[in-house]
């Protein structure tokens, strides 16, 4: 890990996620804003 800030934060979002995964509906909320907007 380097001392980049944006990527100290990425990586502690990302990890954050797949440690402590949200509440349904909001995972599929984020799902499809990720997507476009599409249901996936």
């Amino acid at each position: 890990m380097t001392g980049d800030p944006l990527e100290r934060l990425n990586t502690v979002a990302a990890w954050e996620m797949f440690r402590k995964p949200p509440a349904k509906g909001n995972f599929d909320y984020n799902l499809k804003r990720l997507s476009g907007g599409r249901v996936v």
